[in-house]
Parts: structure tokens; sequence; C-alpha cells
């Protein structure tokens, strides 16, 4: 992400409530996210259940298969360092913010999507249980939202694109 672009995102995420956060982690595109998701890693007034939902679309399961021996590539190492702070921190670091989630019926990465790879590093039990909250986000189809955004905001960052 360019820096003009993690700029505005920035902004916005400073400004967003516990549900827009969650829908940004639900909606945005891993592949190019990586200041964002770390701002939030490391924001204790996320809710513990966005944490969870970062733990598992980064691939916590598939990362299982890796120790700390092993040659990784620089993305790889930095996936695997956030998973570790996630584990580390969780779930006492993170607010709770009364947001429900539970990562055996996420629209992303589940437990058990990687069963057929053998886990070097077993995956910590309270990182598979459902959280407490009782309010549901809507994160499949979040109405005024692109890629976790709020479309005023994808606009002008495509705008400036131009």
């Amino acid at each position: 992400m360019e820096q003009q672009d993690w700029d505005l995102v920035h902004a916005y995420l400073q400004e967003a409530t516990p549900a827009q956060w969650h829908i940004y982690v639900a909606r945005s595109n891993y592949d190019d996210n990586g200041a964002a998701l770390q701002w939030l890693i490391d924001n204790p007034q996320i809710d513990r259940a966005t944490a969870l939902m970062i733990y598992w679309n980064l691939g916590a399961e598939w990362y299982a298969q890796f120790d700390d021996s092993d040659d990784l590539y620089e993305a790889q190492r930095e996936r695997v360092a956030m998973l570790r702070l996630i584990e580390e921190r969780y779930p006492d670091y993170y607010a709770n913010q009364g947001i429900w989630f539970d990562p055996k019926h996420s629209d992303g990465t589940r437990p058990g999507d990687y069963a057929d790879i053998t886990q070097k590093r077993a995956i910590p039990a309270k990182m598979l249980e459902a959280t407490t909250g009782s309010e549901y986000v809507d994160t499949e189809n979040p109405d005024g939202y692109d890629e976790g955004l709020p479309l005023e905001l994808v606009e002008r960052i495509y705008d400036r694109d131009d």
C-alpha cells in the first residue's frame, strides 16, 4: 500500500468504531494491508473478536506447519510474528466490546481448513473458542463498504490513483 493510501486508511481506522474495525478485518485484502493489520493488532481497543478474526484470516492453521527453525520468506515471517503476538495478547490485551465471533463459523479461514497439513505447532485452545459477545456484526454483505472500507474512502483512494 502506498504511503498516501495508508495515510487515508490510517486516518479512517483511528476514527472507526469497533464494528467498523471488525468489517475492515473481515473484508480487506490481506495481501496489501500489513500496516493496517499491525496497527489493529497493536490497538488494545479492538474487540477480542476482531483480534481472533485477524488471527484466523492470517492463516493461523496453515502457518502451524512451521516452527522457528524453518526458513520462511520475509512476508511469511511477518505473518508468523503477527500470529504469535495475537496468541500472546489474546484475550486479555484486547477490549471486550461485545462483538460475537466463532472461528468455526467464519466467512474466512476456519479451524479444520488445513486438516491435511502436519502441524509443528499446536493452535492454542483459546484461539478455537467463540467469543462471548452478543453483538453480531454483518461482515458477509456490509452495505456501503468495499474491501472493508467505506465507499467514499475507496473512491478517494481510486480517484487519487488515477
